[in-house]
């Protein structure tokens, strides 16, 4: 095996062993799997709505599929595969959907024509202040349509 593989297989075992020497594994992965169901009133993610966010988590997740078995409870595999596929499909959704907007936004645009008065409100998108890197997401898809 290269060395990069090695450590690759090395990091999530180490940092478990640290987690699970510390005492502290076991609440993590609680806090972690709470946070990922968190929703709002609204049925809005509250936490990892970005496409970063999710593809972060999954990466996490799925390297801990890689520890042998005799290092995770079998309780807390499952939880890891359930949590890795919700974020998955969480993903493709969030994905198809940017997908359809920018389409959506093309096809309004007739040649440089915008709906915008200029201002760059974000309160006109439907976007909270919380919401933040969703809209800059959101700014940066409609200027690159435009160019």
């Amino acid at each position: 095996m290269e060395a990069k593989q090695k450590l690759t297989l090395a990091c999530p075992a180490l940092t478990l062993s640290i987690l699970q020497e510390l005492g502290v594994a076991t609440e993590i992965f609680n806090l972690w799997f709470q946070m990922l169901q968190q929703v709002k009133r609204s049925g809005v993610r509250t936490n990892f709505r970005r496409e970063h966010d999710k593809k972060v988590c999954c990466l996490g997740l799925t390297s801990l599929l890689a520890l042998p078995v005799d290092q995770l409870p079998g309780e807390a595999l499952e939880r890891i595969f359930r949590a890795t596929l919700d974020l998955l499909v969480q993903y493709k959704d969030q994905l198809a959907e940017a997908a359809e907007e920018e389409a959506v936004d093309l096809d309004d645009m007739d040649g440089f024509q915008t709906d915008d008065d200029g201002d760059g409100s974000d309160k006109e998108m439907g976007v909270d202040a919380e919401d933040g890197d969703e809209a800059d997401s959101i700014k940066l898809h409609r200027l690159a349509a435009q160019l």
